[in-house]
């Protein structure tokens, strides 16, 4: 995820995850990308908060927020299809949804807004005929990001 986005908590704006893909992919129509996503978040009631997963603007899945009174992070797995992605930048987003916060701790003591923060071994994953690769394996921006296929020079007729 750390190539994709800098971003270490999202909630007041939403986590952003920008994918070059080429002008020649084509997908199947039943493949699945997926976003796993383990956050450390407020502690919420059922119904109390939710992401929702957006494709170039477009709704793609929603998920309701679950708390534990015995783990500091949730693991979240949000899939779309991959036939919302289109050549060239696209844009996945994740909108979070929760009560506000009130610190203390604040020095105005104002409400803030409901975040998580996003855990290092978050992913996403693409069909499995998708590899992605950078120049330098460090943070790109997404137009610098190459997507192949797979063996493609291989299969190509």
């Amino acid at each position: 995820m750390q190539l994709f986005t800098q971003q270490l908590h999202f909630g007041d704006e939403p986590l952003v995850l920008p994918l070059m893909m080429p002008a020649n992919f084509l997908v199947n129509d039943g493949e699945t990308s997926y976003v796993n996503l383990v956050l450390s978040h407020p502690k919420v009631t059922p119904g109390e908060a939710a992401m929702v997963l957006r494709v170039n603007g477009d709704y793609a899945n929603s998920m309701p927020l679950r708390a534990s009174y015995w783990r500091s992070k949730q693991h979240y797995r949000m899939n779309f299809p991959m036939t919302l992605l289109r050549p060239g930048l696209n844009n996945i987003s994740i909108e979070l949804y929760g009560p506000e916060q009130s610190h203390a701790m604040s020095q105005t003591g104002n409400i803030v807004p409901f975040t998580a923060d996003i855990a290092a071994t978050s992913a996403i994953q693409l069909g499995s005929w998708v590899n992605y690769l950078t120049q330098f394996e460090q943070q790109l921006p997404a137009d610098q990001l190459l997507f192949i296929t797979e063996k493609m020079a291989v299969t190509a007729s």
